[in-house]
């Protein structure tokens, strides 16, 4: 004969309490948190290790141009780098934009890993429509630091590197 007593004991192991399945939404609630903060974290480094890669790979073919380019200098536009294949200059895989001001920058957190800027340098203090092959002493890289979510310059070459 059964009692009251063992059929409640049953009853009661059939299933899980309500503060058991709240206990194990916490714990993989925290298991997810973790997960994401790490991966967007690696994500970030990884970001930011390809946009480093482009600025070198950049500042390799701009020297390389002053060697090796028809006018002994730094380039002055991109086309200098990208139009001939077979040149040692030639710089691919790369979105490569010179720009005259702060708002024609076109670098951002959406295409910033294969994306950079670039200004033109020279001597004195003048506009970027005025350097020329004859002129131009550095360049100044624009590319996008992940890190800090905002625009990171790194200049080659000497002089100034006005924004107009």
């Amino acid at each position: 004969m059964t009692t009251t007593s063992s059929i409640h004991y049953n009853r009661k192991k059939s299933g899980f309490t309500i503060v058991e399945l709240l206990v194990v939404i916490v714990v993989i609630a925290i298991l997810a948190t973790i997960t994401i903060v790490s991966f967007s974290s690696i994500t970030t480094k990884g970001n930011d290790s390809s946009t480093e890669a482009a600025v070198n790979a950049f500042k390799k073919k701009a020297d390389l141009y002053t060697k090796d380019g028809p006018t002994g200098a730094y380039p002055i536009a991109a086309t200098d780098l990208t139009s001939d294949t077979t040149k040692s200059y030639y710089l691919s895989d790369y979105t490569v934009t010179y720009v005259t001001t702060n708002a024609s920058r076109t670098v951002s957190a959406s295409n910033g890993t294969k994306t950079i800027n670039v200004r033109k340098c020279s001597g004195s203090l003048t506009s970027q429509a005025s350097i020329t092959a004859t002129n131009i002493t550095g360049l100044q890289i624009i590319s996008w630091d992940f890190s800090d979510k905002n625009y990171n310059t790194t200049t080659i070459g000497t002089g100034n590197c006005p924004a107009a």
